[in-house]
């Protein structure tokens, strides 16, 4: 691993992290541009943050090992999760009804029960540890491409694992959203066909579009708040994941599980705080 990791291009920590975020910069800027909207909307840019990476190792560009990637693997992760849940707004969710809420559930336990039972169905076929690939992509389909790299790192998932799940992720979940956009059209005959009530979800979406319109651009203050309580806030997460005690045999909740439980947990209380006006 040594010698492959001195063979690589770039091995200077720091300039591994400029490769690594100047890559994902440059992604997210091309999904913007209005030429590769009809790529990007098919190909998702989270598919070519994980797979050009993976190349530039491939091709002798990075190494395959760095303590670069376990630094950033241990902080920056904390620190997206802690900045997503202080954007969540419960009470906007809780106002959606009693009827939103009980589907959000069942769609949630449907693919939380879904895994393993594919696993108990599949299991012979596949590799041993194919469950952890089920368990990150579950995350994705319950809580975003965040939520799947949570899951993943939690639970150790494989490289090798990891790379056709990604796969799966974007060709299954933008497959059926492509569905549902095409169904989309029918939604108000089908609403009226089944007496749908839909007033709490037309004025949360109201009240989102407000919220958007009198978003202010961030300046160097609300910069500097976000990157310190970020940061700090993964660190005091890590250090505490890292005092809890492994539970199970083999380990079902590790300490970097319960550092992302202690993060989302965090980064929910503080949402319900004036912090969440850093949005």
């Amino acid at each position: 691993m040594n010698e492959q990791a001195g063979a690589a291009l770039l091995t200077d920590p720091m300039a591994l992290f400029a490769y690594l975020a100047g890559v994902l910069g440059l992604i997210f800027w091309l999904s913007g541009l209005p030429q590769l909207r009809k790529l990007f909307d098919v190909t998702p840019p989270v598919l070519y943050a994980y797979f050009i990476p993976t190349l530039s190792t491939t091709f002798g560009i990075i190494p395959p090992a760095s303590p670069v990637y376990d630094w950033m693997t241990r902080y920056l992760l904390p620190v997206a999760l802690l900045l997503l849940m202080i954007t969540v707004d419960v009470p906007a969710i809780a106002k959606l009804g009693r009827t939103a809420l009980l589907m959000m559930l069942a769609g949630t336990l449907g693919i939380v029960l879904g895994g393993p039972v594919a696993f108990l169905i599949f299991g012979q076929w596949l590799p041993p540890e194919a469950w952890k690939g089920l368990a990150a992509l579950s995350g994705s389909w319950i809580g975003g491409t965040a939520n799947l790299v949570a899951v993943a790192e939690s639970v150790g998932t494989p490289d090798s694992i990891m790379g056709p799940i990604i796969v799966v992720d974007t060709v299954v979940g933008y497959g059926w959203m492509a569905v549902l956009l095409f169904l989309s059209a029918w939604q108000g005959r089908y609403d009226r066909a089944i007496g749908a009530r839909t007033e709490a979800l037309e004025a949360t979406n109201q009240r989102l579009a407000e919220m958007s319109a009198h978003r202010r651009p961030t300046d160097i203050r609300d910069a500097a708040v976000i990157l310190g309580l970020g940061f700090a806030g993964a660190v005091l997460a890590v250090a505490a994941g890292a005092r809890l005690p492994r539970v199970g045999d083999p380990t079902i909740i590790s300490n970097t599980t319960w550092t992302v439980l202690i993060v989302v947990t965090g980064g929910l209380l503080l949402s319900f705080t004036p912090v969440r006006k850093l949005e």
